[in-house]
Order: C-alpha cells, then sequence, then structure tokens
C-alpha cells in the first residue's frame, strides 16, 4: 500500500472547510457520479440446499444494497498527486487543489482500506454458500464495496470505508421512513428499512473525521485569490503547500 494517498478538491465551500477543519469527510455512496455503487447481485456460488430463485435473488439483492448504503460510508482517494485526469475531473480542470495524507493517518479513522479491483461486470455478484447469516456472505458483501466497473479504471482509487455502528442509528416511525425514503426532498440521512426486524432506522450521510494533512499541492491552473484563501487557513500549520507544474501531470 502507498505511503502517502491524495483528495483531489475544487475550490469550493466545503472542501476550504475541510481544510480549515483538517477533516475528511465519509460519504454515502448515493453521493457519487457512479450510481451502481454499493449494489450487487445476491447469487448461489453453486448449487446446494440454498438455492433462490430470479425473482426473491434480486428482491433480496435490492434490500441487502440498499442497507449496505444505508449504513457504509466511503472516502476516495488515488496514489499520485500529479494525475491531469483527477486535476480535471475533481479539481476544477486544474484550478483546485490536492491534499496528501499519510496512510497511516488514514487507518485510524477507518474500518477497513483497501484499493479498488476493476471488472467487466457492471453489478458484482455477492456470492452465499448455506444461509443468509454465512459469514463467507458477509465477507463477499464487503467485496462488493471495493470493485468498480473497468470504465472508472482512471481514477486509480484506493477506498476507505467507515461502517456505521448501530448505536448511531436512530430509530423511527414507519410514517417518517416513508416521507423521506422516497421522496426527492433532501435529508441530512440514510433510511434503511430491516426486512427481517421490520425496524425502520435512519443513519447520517455524511461521517467527519478528523486527519492532519501531510501537504496540499495547488492546481496548475489555480488564481491568485484561491491560492491566498488556502495559504491563509495553513498558515502557522506544520505542513506546507507546492504548486504543481503543467509539465509534471501525467
Amino acid at each position: 500500500m502507498a505511503e502517502y494517498l491524495y483528495k483531489y478538491y475544487p475550490i469550493v465551500d466545503y472542501a476550504l472547510q475541510s481544510l480549515k477543519n483538517e477533516e475528511v469527510c465519509f460519504n454515502s455512496m448515493r453521493a457519487f457520479k457512479d450510481k451502481r455503487e454499493g449494489k450487487f447481485h445476491m447469487a448461489a456460488k453453486e448449487p446446494g440446499p440454498f438455492e433462490l430463485n430470479n425473482k426473491v435473488s434480486n428482491w433480496l439483492s435490492e434490500e441487502y444494497s440498499d442497507r449496505i448504503i444505508g449504513q457504509i460510508r466511503v472516502l476516495s482517494l488515488t496514489k499520485k498527486c500529479n494525475m491531469r485526469y483527477m486535476w480535471e475531473k475533481y479539481a476544477g480542470n486544474g484550478t483546485g487543489f490536492c491534499i496528501e495524507y499519510k496512510h497511516q493517518d488514514l487507518l485510524r479513522i477507518s474500518t477497513d482500506v483497501q484499493e479498488i479491483f476493476y471488472s467487466d461486470e457492471n453489478r458484482p455478484n455477492a456470492y452465499f454458500e448455506d444461509s443468509l447469516d454465512d459469514l463467507r456472505f458477509v465477507n463477499a458483501v464487503c467485496e462488493v464495496l471495493f470493485t468498480k466497473e473497468k470504465k472508472w479504471e482512471l481514477e486509480n482509487e484506493t477506498r476507505l470505508i467507515y461502517k456505521i455502528p448501530p448505536e448511531m442509528g436512530e430509530l423511527i416511525d414507519i410514517e417518517e421512513f416513508m416521507e423521506f425514503k422516497y421522496s426527492p426532498k433532501f435529508s441530512e440521512y440514510e433510511y434503511v428499512s430491516d426486512f427481517l426486524t421490520r425496524q425502520h432506522c435512519k443513519f447520517p450521510k455524511r461521517i467527519m473525521k478528523k486527519c492532519i494533512p501531510n501537504k496540499i499541492y495547488l492546481g496548475p491552473k489555480i488564481n491568485k485569490e484561491s491560492e491566498e484563501k488556502i495559504k491563509e487557513i495553513i498558515l502557522n500549520r506544520s505542513y506546507i503547500c507546492e504548486r504543481i507544474l503543467e509539465q509534471d501531470l501525467q
């Protein structure tokens, strides 16, 4: 695993606030550009005593995908600070900034860290063998969180997972669940229904964690005003900023 990992940002309020607070945001997968995030197909690895027909399999796939998205938060980083693709796509076409973090510091604030595996499958399978409670099935679902389609391969992502503990969930009634779960209204929560216990919960969409940067990289096209904002924020801090040059991008 790389010694340092990198997060690219445009010059926007939430990014500057994260830098000011020295925090990273573990976000809901529903906020990502890839709308297949957290989605998987539940399948039997081979014929056995516990088999599902397609209708039941599809229903369980949606239920378990929904629960995963509801309780898992993700922080996406990459291994280099000079990736032209990332500067263009995630840092305002080179007008933003990139934060370098120590890998060991990120480990302290996450549940799991793995490099993304890029697959030709557009919806990965999560296999089970004997029952829905099989630990091997749980592990298979975890693998899904670190699998993406090959079209995202240029991002060269390393993913941090934060699993929200059950005690952070708030039990709600069916009326509130139905009002927000299937509504276009914006909410700061993800809504989860457990079809086994018939309980409904809400979990915060974003989890902020303290993590001190190691270095700040300024984009090759950053303007003077944005550069001064960043330098003012990190004044008297233990890390420095330096500019990435156009000729250094790969």
